[in-house]
């Protein structure tokens, strides 16, 4: 196993390395706007022009966006940041085994005394330490920039550890979904499609979540809706239920992606 996982390990970390430090600029950026924001609070006016659900997903109900915490903790879930963390945990799971059975690599596998679990097990452990690797350039980007810029935010280690903690779960979380779906597709390619198609249907259902409290329930229905670094900033500390419910869907993608490469025929 340990052979394997260092394969998988070389092969990913250029995406990893990529979307990490991608997520490093994105703090950069986001400090860098609050500082030239921060003397002129006209600009908070610009929010209520936002739609009421927008401002929602976004965390506005439970901090003041145009603080230094709450621009922050936007940061984590705003839709740039989504897109870096939610396409390289995409781009990681769908590797193996989809690309690998489209490449006719996974019959050379498997002709190896390398079973199937490991071939699912070492692709969780690079995917879950990727996920660390990338929600940890965020977090330090936000380093970064507190300091270029010189954001009164002293407290960001302690307040923002939770936040990171979260992260890590979701992106974890959203990556071993990807990674069920790549076990029953032919191909990287095909891989993608519905790994990106079913993580815009959960982000659809938590947008609808945020639009009245009739439609509340949807959010119960997608990773997203456990994921709000502003609710945790406000009340910080690490919300635990949160954490239960996305280490649940994960345990469950997880072995939906054991059972399905076990029961495949690799062709």
């Amino acid at each position: 196993m340990i052979t394997y996982l260092a394969i998988c390990l070389r092969r990913s970390r250029l995406v990893v390395a990529i979307g990490a430090l991608a997520l490093v600029a994105v703090g950069v950026i986001f400090t860098a706007f609050f500082s030239s924001l921060r003397p002129d609070r006209n600009f908070a006016h610009l929010l209520d022009l936002l739609p009421k659900s927008f401002r929602a997903f976004l965390g506005g109900q439970y901090v003041d966006i145009f603080s230094a915490h709450g621009f922050l903790a936007v940061g984590y879930k705003h839709p740039l940041t989504l897109l870096v963390i939610v396409g390289t945990a995409i781009a990681i799971a769908s590797r193996t085994p989809a690309g690998d059975i489209g490449t006719r690599a996974m019959d050379l596998v498997l002709s190896h005394p390398v079973s199937r679990a490991t071939v699912i097990l070492s692709s969780l452990v690079v995917l879950w330490g990727g996920a660390a690797l990338a929600v940890g350039g965020l977090f330090l980007g936000h380093r970064v920039g507190i300091a270029l810029f010189g954001l009164d935010v002293d407290d960001y280690v302690t307040r923002f550890a939770p936040v990171w903690l979260h992260g890590w779960l979701f992106v974890g979380c959203v990556g071993t979904i990807a990674l069920a779906v790549s076990t029953r597709c032919a191909n990287r390619g095909r891989a993608v499609g519905w790994a990106a198609g079913l993580v815009g249907a959960f982000l659809l259902l938590d947008f609808g979540a945020q639009l009245g409290e009739p439609l509340a329930w949807l959010g119960y229905a997608t990773p997203f809706g456990y994921y709000e670094p502003a609710r945790i900033v406000a009340e910080r500390h690490v919300a635990w239920g949160d954490v239960v419910a996305l280490a649940v869907w994960s345990i469950v993608a997880a072995v939906a992606a054991f059972v399905g490469f076990a029961r495949r025929e690799v062709r």
